[in-house]
């Protein structure tokens, strides 16, 4: 777009560019931070398809999402948008097969939805056989309707324009706030809105010990898990276990996971394939299944997806060690000796079963063959740890198991450390 005063609105110069007013540029920009999501849709439109385009093919609309994810990642990369502190805080690289990849994942859900489609089509999509995928055109209700079913594209998109057309160095943090907030679709949950405000982000800050970034994470895979989170989770990652730098070892990895409140567990295979879950609850030894229906699976390579809870059961996280009766190991779905996905107590293997889905995720199979061996594992604490989790690690391992506590006192055997603590506070 070019703003060439010698030549009549509306009109073709010679460079094939469009002249426009300076009046007509400033209506466009308002439609874009303005609220109504109808107003962007046809101007996303636009920029997918064309200038007076009606619809868009399948190829169009996958080329405007990588383009807009791109956009804003390289805007905050160089400093130019609200979220450049949090997005340069990961030191990473633009993986460009993870945008392209990204970009499918949320496109997915409007070929789920779309009334005129069926299967198909979806399952052309998932192969990548282009032509099939495109004979069929979405006309701007559908995107529109897309928009609102995926929130995350067009808070993308008003991150880039905002950071475009604003002078952000002018606009303070609780202004910042109001205009996304504003401009994004209302999901319908106003619990908490005020700390929700403050809380919500697209890409968290990661907080790490020695300055080594992620060798699993990317840009696109944080886009993808940190909008699947609580609004007050959003905010801040920090890296809690890593066997590149913390070493191969589950009781390791046991000991720097335990009581650190809701984190990310990302696995690597030998296979290459990427995939792990998100756990609600601190992790802790015990002899059944805990959690909350906010845990989730995912994959993030070689393809990008979120699986939520079913309903089905309850079996949301177990972590055990040492007992003979029991699986020792960290699981989360499915069931003992068939979870959804299990790294075992012996470390450096694990699986993933699914026959044909996990009962509790509605997950597939996530690495690349049920049984698998381990190549990298990370586990990143999210949000800030709760008191009360702080507090459980000054705690006895027989006071967060008052059952086995109990056993004890049955069969007679004394407790020699209860008159060795520390008094507590006041």
């Amino acid at each position: 777009m070019s703003r060439v005063p010698s030549s009549p609105p509306g009109k073709h110069t010679e460079a094939g560019l469009i002249s426009i007013t300076f009046d007509i540029f400033c209506h466009f920009v308002a439609c874009l931070l303005k609220k109504s999501l109808t107003d962007k849709t046809r101007i996303y439109l636009t920029i997918a398809a064309g200038f007076q385009s009606h619809a868009a093919n399948c190829s169009q609309l996958l080329k405007f999402c990588e383009l807009m994810v791109t956009a804003y990642l390289h805007t905050g990369i160089n400093n130019g948008s609200a979220d450049s502190h949090t997005i340069t805080s990961w030191q990473l690289q633009l993986d460009r097969q993870a945008l392209h990849q990204f970009a499918r994942f949320l496109l997915t859900d409007l070929l789920i939805n779309s009334h005129q489609q069926d299967k198909s089509l979806l399952s052309a999509f998932n192969t990548s056989n282009n032509q099939e995928v495109d004979s069929s055109l979405f006309s701007i209700d559908e995107i529109e309707q897309w928009l609102i079913r995926t929130p995350l594209m067009t808070r993308i998109a008003d991150q880039l324009f905002m950071s475009c057309f604003l002078d952000l160095s002018k606009i303070n943090h609780q202004q910042l706030i109001r205009a996304t907030d504003e401009n994004n679709v209302d999901d319908g949950n106003d619990d908490d809105v005020e700390e929700d405000k403050i809380t919500d982000t697209l890409i968290p800050l990661c907080v790490l010990n020695d300055n080594k970034p992620s060798q699993l994470l990317t840009y696109s895979t944080i886009l993808m898990l940190n909008d699947y989170l609580q609004l007050q989770l959003r905010k801040e990652w920090k890296l809690l276990f890593s066997s590149l730098q913390h070493g191969e070892s589950f009781t390791t990895l046991c000991s720097r996971i335990i009581n650190k409140g809701p984190s990310l567990l990302i696995v690597r295979d030998k296979s290459g394939h990427v995939f792990g879950g998100f756990a609600s609850q601190s992790w802790n030894y015990k002899s059944q299944f805990f959690g909350d229906s906010s845990c989730f699976l995912f994959t993030a390579s070689p393809q990008m997806s979120v699986y939520t809870t079913t309903r089905y059961n309850q079996n949301f996280q177990y972590l055990n060690s040492n007992m003979q009766t029991l699986p020792n190991g960290l699981g989360m779905g499915g069931q003992f000796d068939y979870f959804g996905l299990w790294i075992d107590a012996e470390y450096g293997k694990g699986h993933s079963m699914a026959g044909p889905k996990c009962t509790t995720y509605g997950s597939p199979q996530l690495s690349e063959n049920k049984h698998f061996e381990i190549d990298c594992i990370e586990v990143w604490g999210i949000g800030k740890v709760k008191e009360e989790d702080k507090d459980d690690n000054k705690k006895s391992i027989l006071d967060q198991d008052p059952g086995a506590k109990a056993m004890l006192e049955l069969i007679g055997k004394k407790q020699h450390s209860e008159g060795l603590r520390e008094p507590e506070d006041n």
